[in-house]
Parts: structure tokens; sequence; C-alpha cells
């Protein structure tokens, strides 16, 4: 009797231990996982990128050649436009604009005395031809003695040529150009350098008793009221940025809103010591002040790239790619992983826009991993 019992404990024992490793390895089958719900609403497409802050009206002022007399400013000085920034020698351009004058009016005063030496032996000519003819129309001997010796003064007259008096009218041109070249230069610096805008001093390059260095600019006045934010776009990125599109500039502590305004007609080249890189500069409006934005610092901008109202869109982890390019999606079909191939439209950081393939209220399965399979047991977890 008690070896029936012992047999029949066993019996139940083995059959405990059978039915609990059953349900273990159904319970492990059984993936668990985190779902979202697929849902119509707005989304938008943003292209995240750097800009940098720039002044919508700033002027560099380049020099002329000359000693810099005096400094009128300083960096930070706010200025008005036709104040003068810097003030130049000018005496050796004075000087050679009196030569330049003295020369001009040497020409003319020779044109004149040529002209009265003309119109001197022209009468003379004048005179003599009277007299010659009256001599040849006389009857009187006497007058008729006095033929030969007035004809030979006439022969003696040389008149002017037409090569001096027009010698004379190119010495007058040359002059002239001369002239008003002088006073051209004196007049372009006489004030010295002077801004053309209203704006505030933010570079000086520029010593006294020195002479100016024509390839770097003497001072640089920008308008810090009127800012933009400048951003270089790349090739995958150029074609997303359209003039008109909202933005959102970053600053510490304050957003502000923004427009693109302006897209460069073609893209820019810079040269590296790691190579070359080519983008294209597009300008942002910023619309609500910029008390906080500082010109030529970089900062985070958020432009709008796309916008759709009251579609199908899921979270974006949502969504797999396999090695063909295609999208495919699972979805928490009463418990049974379900594969679903799906087509996008645009997408936002955390959602996409799914145009076919799924319906509304689908349950898809986020950061589905490589256990999950078409049929595969899921349980939902929080």
């Amino acid at each position: 009797m008690k070896k029936k019992v012992v047999i029949i404990t066993s019996i139940v024992i083995i059959g405990a231990i059978a039915a609990l490793g059953i349900y273990t390895k159904n319970k492990a089958e059984i993936k668990q996982v985190k779902t979202a719900v697929a849902k119509k609403g707005d989304i938008q497409s943003y292209l995240s990128t750097t800009a940098t802050i720039k002044s919508k009206n700033s002027k560099e002022y380049y020099g002329a050649q000359l000693k810099i007399q005096k400094i009128n400013v300083a960096v930070g000085d706010k200025v008005k436009s036709g104040q003068s920034l810097i003030s130049y020698d000018i005496s050796d351009l004075s000087t050679q604009l009196r030569q330049a004058e003295l020369q001009y009016n040497n020409a003319v005063l020779q044109k004149q005395e040529l002209e009265n030496q003309v119109g001197n032996i022209n009468s003379k000519i004048s005179d003599l031809d009277e007299k010659i003819r009256e001599a040849e129309n006389s009857k009187d001997p006497s007058v008729k003695a006095l033929l030969p010796g007035l004809k030979q003064q006439r022969d003696a007259i040389q008149p002017i040529s037409n090569v001096k008096v027009e010698e004379a009218n190119n010495a007058i041109e040359l002059a002239k150009t001369s002239l008003d070249a002088a006073n051209s230069r004196l007049s372009s610096v006489k004030n010295g350098v002077v801004s053309q805008i209203d704006g505030v001093v933010t570079a000086l390059n520029a010593v006294e008793g020195t002479t100016a260095n024509p390839a770097q600019p003497l001072a640089v006045v920008q308008d810090l009221n009127n800012l933009k934010a400048q951003v270089s776009l790349g090739k995958y990125d150029a074609d997303k940025v359209k003039i008109g599109q909202e933005a959102v500039i970053k600053a510490p502590g304050k957003s502000y809103k923004g427009k693109v305004a302006f897209i460069n007609p073609a893209p820019t080249k810079t040269q590296s010591p790691t190579g070359g890189e080519t983008t294209l500069l597009a300008d942002i409006d910023i619309l609500n002040g910029s008390e906080n934005l500082k010109v030529d610092f970089d900062t985070d901008i958020d432009i709008l790239t796309a916008f759709k109202a009251n579609v199908l869109k899921v979270p974006a982890e949502a969504i797999k790619t396999d090695k063909y390019g295609k999208s495919y999606i699972f979805i928490n079909n009463n418990g049974i992983a379900q594969k679903k191939d799906i087509k996008t439209g645009i997408k936002s950081d955390v959602e996409a826009e799914v145009t076919e393939g799924l319906a509304q209220g689908d349950k898809v399965i986020l950061n589905p991993s490589s256990n999950i399979t078409d049929g595969t047991k899921v349980r939902e977890v929080a």
C-alpha cells in the first residue's frame, strides 16, 4: 500500500513539474511591448540648424592711402548718417590740386596768346592784301612802284598752322582732365570717412599718424537694432528651405519668431585646410525684437519646412526600414504582432505621417526589437 501511494505521489509531482514547464515556456514566448495608438492630428517638420546673428544694415569703410589725422569715434559709439568717423591729412592733395589749377590756367593763357597771334597775323595779311589790290588798280605810277615791296611783305608772313591750334586745345583738355582728377580726389576725402548709416561703431582699424591700409576696413558701423539670422545650408537641406517659411530663433531664456526672407541665388564655396565646403546662405528676418541677440554670435534655429493638418500619424520610433528602403510597422492585433508595410509622408523629430497601410486606432508597437516578427505573441505593458 505504501508503495502505491509513493508511485501516485511521484506521478502527481512529475505532472506538476511538466505543467509548470509548459506554463513557463508559454509565458516566455509572449513578448512584452509598449504601444501607441495611430491617430489623426497636425504634424510639423522642422530643419534644426545653427544660425549666425548679423546686422541687416552693416557698412565697412575702406580708407584711402592717406595719413590719418584724427579718429573722431571709438568702438561702441552710436553714430548718425553723415557723421565723420576719421579725418585725413589732405595737405598733399591740396597742393596737387593747386598745381593742377595752375597748369590748366597756363594752358588757357597759352591758347589765348596763340589766338591773339593768329588774329594779328590775319589782320596784317588782310591789310597787305587790300594794299596790293589798291596798287594793282591804281593808275598812279608812284603807287604802282610800291607793289613789289607789298607782295614781298605779304609772302614773308607765315600764318600759324591749324596743328599748333589743335595742340593748344589738347593741352587745355589734358590740363582740365588732371584738374578734374585732382579735384575729385580731394573732394572724396576732404571730409574723411563719413558714416552712411545710423548705427554703432563695432570695429576700428585706424591709428592716428599712420597711413591707412586699403586692404582692411578702417571702420565698421552696424545697425544693432535691426538684426537677422543667417544660415548656411548644405546640399541636402537647401531644397527644403523656401522664402516665407516660419522659423524659431532660440537664445538663452527666450525664443524669437522669424521668417525666411532671402535665399542666395548661388552657393558659396569656402576652402579650409581639411577641404572645401559649398553652402547656400539664407537670411531669416527676426519679427519680434532682438534685445538679447548679439551680432556674430551663433544661435540655434528651427525652420518650419513642412506642415500638414489632420493627417494619420504615429511615433517615429515605431517605424522600421528594411534593406530595400521600404518602411513597415508592427501592430498589436489582439495579442499577436502583425507586420504592415506602410508609406510615409512628412516627418518631425518625433512623429511621422502614414499615408498608406495603417488605420486610425491601430496600436503600433514602439521600438520593436529583432525578436518581434509577424505572428509573435505580445502583451502590452505601461
